[in-house]
């Protein structure tokens, strides 16, 4: 009976080591497992925080990205928005040049008709006053028109003959023009006297002066206004119209 209550005794011990043996291994296993854990946790945080560290850079880098993208389009925008002024001023002004242009083509125009029609009204003039004055030879009296002047050329023989009274076939002559040119509206008369080389000057002007107030007399006497009638004293080598008479009567629209 006691070797029984011993062997119970014996097992019970040994059974106790072999637990607490089993017991032993298995914390020591627990624990290698645990520190095999905190070793990856501390591998996983290591990796974490070079992860948030590149995180980090990446945003910061992403930012910096997006504010120079941000930039460069705002840039692009303000261009575009310039360059759009700019060919709204370049389309604006080429409808302004274009405006002037049809403008400038129609005063032109406008100025070319209202020059022909003053030319065409010139010659018809002539032609009247010609057929007015058909009595008087061309070797003493020469109407021609230029653009829109009527010249009536006048020999100095033909209105003065010795004298610097006017003859009275030049009064006749000038009455029978200003006959035809007291109905003609908006004209003007300019009348020139040109000098000859071969005359002093001195008498020449005292000639031509008193020739030319007789000339103008004889002009408004006969119902031409004194504003429409201008008188000009000229050395004929330096005249810019070359007269074939010393005597010219240039009539202007």
């Amino acid at each position: 009976m006691k070797n029984i209550v011993l062997i119970c005794l014996l097992s019970s011990f040994y059974f106790q080591l072999f637990a607490q043996k089993r017991l032993a291994d298995s914390v020591s296993v627990l624990g290698m497992q645990i520190d095999s854990l905190k070793s990856q946790l501390a591998d996983a945080r290591r990796t974490w925080k070079k992860c948030s560290e590149q995180q980090n850079v990446y945003t910061v880098e992403m930012t910096e990205q997006q504010t120079r993208q941000a930039e460069a389009i705002k840039n692009w925008q303000e261009k575009y928005i310039e360059i759009q002024n700019r060919y709204q001023n370049l389309g604006d002004s080429l409808k302004r040049t274009l405006e002037s242009t049809t403008l400038l083509q129609k005063v032109i125009a406008d100025k070319a008709i209202e020059q022909s029609m003053m030319a065409n009204k010139a010659a018809l003039l002539a032609q009247k006053l010609k057929d007015s004055l058909v009595d008087y030879s061309e070797n003493r009296c020469y109407i021609y028109s230029k653009d829109k002047i009527v010249c009536i050329e006048l020999n100095d023989s033909l209105l003065f003959a010795a004298t610097n009274n006017l003859s009275k076939e030049a009064k006749d002559l000038l009455e029978t023009l200003t006959n035809q040119l007291v109905s003609v509206k908006d004209i003007h008369l300019n009348v020139k006297l040109f000098a000859r080389s071969e005359q002093k000057l001195q008498d020449f002007l005292t000639q031509a002066l008193s020739k030319g107030k007789s000339l103008v007399n004889l002009f408004e006497n006969n119902k031409l206004p004194s504003e429409r009638i201008s008188l000009q004293i000229l050395n004929a080598e330096n005249a810019a119209i070359k007269s074939k008479y010393p005597i010219i009567v240039e009539i202007t629209f």
